[in-house]
């Protein structure tokens, strides 16, 4: 496959719940933990990360004004949502 060529990747509950409990863990989320969702949802990490362990460990998932990321709007976005943590990737 080549690169940017969509991928199939199967997600079974228990692979999802297993990802989920590993990064709420790792990143030790709770209720008073607010993101702001900067990964598109249909990427895996984006979806698994970003939103559900927000979710699963109580906290606030907060959605770019914009509907999408801005570099121009992060900080203030990030401000405003009172979010103590995201999760991005790395452009070449």
């Amino acid at each position: 496959m080549g690169l940017g060529t969509p991928k199939i990747v199967p997600l079974t509950h228990a692979n999802l719940a297993a990802s989920v409990a590993g990064i709420r863990s790792r990143y030790d989320l709770g209720p008073g933990d607010a993101t702001l969702v900067v990964m598109p949802l249909f990427h895996g990490y984006g979806l698994v990360a970003a939103l559900l362990a927000t979710l699963v460990s109580s906290g606030a998932a907060y959605l770019p004004a914009a509907r999408r990321f801005s570099t121009h709007l992060f900080w203030d976005e990030i401000t405003s949502a009172k979010a103590t943590w995201y999760t991005g990737g790395q452009t070449k």
